[in-house]
This record gives C-alpha cells, structure tokens and sequence, in this order.
C-alpha cells in the first residue's frame, strides 16, 4: 500500500472515532439529564407521599376528676327584701328553670342597688368550677308624684369570692335595658374555691340620668334655686342557679384527641410520667382523618410501672399538687405531649 492510501485510511479512522466521541458524550449528557430529572421527579413524589402520610393529633383536653353540682347553704340580702325566704324553698327553685326562684325590688333616690350573696357548701378538693344564673334586672325612674315612667339602663355584675385575697372577683359584667331574662355563665377558679364554700354575689345597679331643676331669675341673673332628683325603681328576678365543680378523686384522666392530619392514625403506646413514675399502657387505638375521639385512661387495661409493675389501670391514682406529661405515641413513630398540671 502507498502512502496515499495509508492517508485515505488514517483520515477516514480519525472521522469515524470523532464521530464515536460525539455520540459517547451525547449520550452521557442524556443519561445525566435522565438521572437529574428522575431524581427530582422521585424527590417530588416522595414529598407528596409524605405529605399524605403526616400525622397531625391535637390534644383538644384533659379531663380530671368528677363534677358535681354543688348544694345552696344560704342566702343574705344587703337592703332589699326578697320573696321566698325560706332556704329550703329557694334551693328547690334555683334548680328548675321553670319557675320563678327570687323575686326582688328596691329603689332609691337618684340611683339604686341591689346585692345578693349565695353561699354553697364545698366539700374536698375542687380542681375548677364554673356557675350558671339566669336572670331579668329592670329599671325604671321616675318622680315621687308620678311615680315609675321611664326606663333606664342598669349594670348587671356577677362575683365570686377570693379565698387567697379575702376580696370579690368580678367574673361578669353586663349593662341590659330590658326586663328579658339573659345567660349569665361565669369560671370559677383555684382561688374561688380554697375555701370551705363557694360565695357568689349578684349585684344590680340602676342610675337616673336625669333631674329637675327649678330655676329663677333676679333682676339680669337666672339661677337655679332647687333640684329635684329622681327616684329610681329597680327589679330583679332570678330564675336559675347552679354552680358545678370538678373535686379531684385522683382517678386516671380522660384524653380527648382530634385527628386533624391528612391520614389515619393509629396509637400503640401512651406514657403518663412524673417525677417518680414512668407508667406505659400499650395500646392499639386507631384515629381517622378528621375525627375526635376521648380516651378514658381509668379503662386501659394493664400497664408497666417503671418498666417492672404490671397493674391495672384502675389502681393508679394521680397525685395533687403534681406535673404529669402525658405522651401519645403512633406506630409510625410520631410523639405527641401534653403537660397537665393538677393543683
């Protein structure tokens, strides 16, 4: 073969490998763009999934102790009189709605005020409480010739006594200017109820805005020579009461848990901890997507006491005066917390 030839040969092997490494790197580049675009493609879809599968449990309350309702001891008027007297008579109609309990009347001059005190026996440990009135207070004012003519607005306060500040706790405060009978729903706290009882006031105060005044005149001067305030009527009508407390018995709480996640959930242990106790009830509770459901703890069945003690679940007792945390443990591995306090 003459040089020529082996030419020929040389330049056509050189086109022919430059047009393997073009193709080589072509395809590189595509394999890179294929493995770039699926890694992003399974990333995306990974976080979709995850989304899906996030579990989101909220827990709305925990509920300790036993609520009662408690019993009326006495009632005191401060001025006014009242109409019925007799304590048993008005225990009976503050708990029926249906019939009229305490009727009461004053007035005053210019301004007028009725306070009425009810005092309900307690008896153990109250966590918390709460007191239900249902009332009318109307007011009138008026002159001593023409008696009651016109209505007036009038502040409706409702209070509780502060056994830790030896004061009242004004728990609600209303203005009403019609005689319909309202809702009056107050909380009663720690402080209200330290005491041996439970001490609520009802307070009504109506206020005349008007007055008349004589006026005369000498020489270029006018003034007034009298006033004569108005006299003001009021009425209060008290249909309702009750007063609820929770007294600590030391029984196991009950959980009320909303599932507000995107799946169902599904709780395989719940941890109830303190300074001296880790106790551990396993459990297999499932929660759908958008559900509430109350777990009563009392009803768990057995649970392990620092990991050694097998016992039932009604034979633990809470403590007063302790920090609990209780943990609600899903199969997927998710905690949720919730710290309650009991004093």
């Amino acid at each position: 073969m003459n040089s020529r030839s082996r030419g020929q040969a040389s330049t056509i092997g050189g086109v022919f490998l430059a047009v393997l490494i073009v193709m080589l790197v072509s395809y590189i580049h595509m394999t890179l763009n294929y493995i770039t675009n699926y890694n992003i493609e399974m990333s995306q879809w990974v976080n979709v999934a995850n989304e899906r599968i996030r579990e989101d449990l909220v827990i709305i309350s925990i509920e300790v102790g036993n609520e009662v309702s408690l019993e009326l001891d006495d009632v005191n008027s401060y001025g006014a009189d009242y109409s019925p007297k007799g304590i048993g008579s008005i225990r009976n109609r503050l708990a029926n709605i249906d019939q009229r309990s305490l009727d009461i009347s004053d007035s005053g001059n210019y301004s007028c005020s009725i306070n009425f005190e009810f005092k309900y026996s307690l008896a153990g440990q109250a966590l918390n409480g709460n007191v239900s009135i249902y009332l009318s207070a109307t007011g009138m004012d008026g002159y001593e010739d023409t008696g009651p003519t016109d209505a007036i607005e009038v502040e409706v306060m409702i209070y509780a006594f502060n056994f830790e500040t030896n004061s009242w706790d004004l728990l609600k405060k209303c203005i009403v200017f019609s005689s319909e009978f309202k809702w009056y729903n107050c909380t009663l706290t720690r402080e209200h109820l330290s005491g041996d009882s439970v001490r609520i006031m009802i307070m009504v105060i109506g206020r005349s805005e008007k007055a008349l005044r004589v006026e005369k005149r000498w020489f270029f001067i006018t003034y007034v020579s009298d006033v004569y305030w108005p006299l003001v009527w009021l009425s209060v009508s008290v249909d309702y009461m009750n007063v609820k407390v929770k007294y600590f018995d030391g029984i196991l709480p009950t959980i009320k848990v909303k599932n507000v996640g995107a799946c169902s959930s599904r709780i395989v242990d719940i941890w109830l901890i303190n300074e001296t106790h880790h106790v551990h009830f396993p459990t297999n509770i499932t929660i759908p997507s958008g559900t509430e459901i109350s777990i009563d703890m009392n009803k768990l069945g057995e649970a392990e006491v620092n990991g050694v003690t097998k016992r039932d679940a009604g034979e633990i007792k809470l403590t007063y005066n302790s920090r609990y945390v209780i943990k609600l443990v899903t199969v997927r591995g998710n905690i949720f917390t919730y710290v309650l306090q009991i004093s």
